[in-house]
């Protein structure tokens, strides 16, 4: 697979998902180890929760070059979904060596093993 993360910061005021960014892909390795990290600023008195979705990128080098004029919906239909995983971003900064690994969920709660995520 060609895997890359979405990661998005909810957003309790409206009920939403904001992005905050992407990985890079890395294509067609099923044990990715990504570069890419993202500062998130920690509000104790707060519950932040963040979401990493996992996608298999499946867009041609074709599909790329055409992508600034499609809307991200029609972008995000080229992707397989992977999985996707939630936590507290106190959990994070709360655990051991502030490192948290999870098993992603599949679309509709499909528990079928699909790696771990490992945020720190």
């Amino acid at each position: 697979s060609d895997p890359f993360i979405i990661v998005a910061l909810h957003n309790r005021e409206s009920d939403t998902w904001v992005e905050l960014g992407r990985t890079e892909t890395i294509e067609d390795n099923a044990d990715p180890v990504f570069q890419k990290s993202f500062a998130i600023p920690f509000h104790f008195a707060e519950v932040q929760v963040m979401r990493c979705s996992v996608y298999d990128d499946d867009s041609t080098p074709k599909q790329k070059r055409r992508s600034k004029l499609r809307s991200v919906k029609d972008k995000m239909a080229e992707h397989d979904f992977i999985g996707s995983t939630e936590v507290e971003i106190g959990a994070v900064v709360g655990a051991k060596g502030q490192t948290i690994s999870m098993n992603p969920i599949g679309a509709k709660g499909n528990e079928k093993k699909r790696g771990t995520i490992t945020i720190s």
